[in-house]
């Protein structure tokens, strides 16, 4: 498949369609099949469409598609990833972790056992990796012993598993073959901007 990246050049790839039992390792949340992507925190933000501007989650329910939709203003609005007016880096970061990794690393994901939680609303840097060794990370670390290691992206495991050419160290461990290069810039400068010090929740 080829698509015109958003630096204008015509980039290529071949795509290969998980089979059933590759969905499911991350299409489920406490052993129930559940769809991923969309999260009400992503949506919540104005779209254009053919009769006017509209918040998606508004328009979506307007016109059925969406039921129970909360009142926005209780709906966490994140920030747009690649949008550097929308948020802080750190902001910006932890909701593209949110989107794309929490679904595994939270506590009713597979990959709970990891220990770590990446959703949004996870307040602790510890649970997000920061000087945290890995559980059974395998050829996955690289050889680093924690998932963030502050100041240094080059010696953390997370930037080691968005980046790796081993496509069995990478994270997402299915249908990774393309590397999102800027999520991987933005990460690498969340982590370097970091505070170096511990705060005393870390593993050791």
């Amino acid at each position: 498949m080829s698509w015109i990246h958003t630096d204008g050049q015509v980039r290529s790839t071949r795509h290969l369609v998980p089979n059933a039992n590759q969905c499911i390792s991350c299409h489920s949340q406490n052993e129930k099949y559940v769809p991923l992507g969309p999260v009400a925190a992503n949506l919540n933000r104005k779209n254009h469409y053919a009769d006017g501007e509209e918040n998606q989650l508004a328009y979506l329910t307007r016109k059925g598609l969406l039921q129970g939709t909360p009142a926005l203003k209780e709906i966490t609005k994140f920030p747009e990833f690649s949008d550097p007016h929308s948020g802080t880096v750190d902001q910006r970061v932890r909701a593209y972790l949110a989107v794309n990794c929490a679904h595994c690393h939270s506590p009713g994901g597979n990959a709970r056992t990891t220990g770590l939680d990446l959703r949004f609303s996870q307040e602790d840097p510890a649970r997000w990796g920061v000087w945290k060794n890995p559980v059974a990370a395998g050829r996955g670390s690289g050889g680093r012993s924690y998932d963030i290691v502050p100041g240094a992206p080059e010696k953390s495991i997370l930037m080691h598993r968005l980046q790796s050419s081993d496509l069995a160290a990478r994270m997402p461990n299915i249908g990774n073959r393309v590397i999102h290069q800027e999520a991987v810039d933005l990460i690498g400068q969340w982590i370097s901007e970091m505070p170096v010090e511990r705060s005393g929740s870390e593993t050791p």
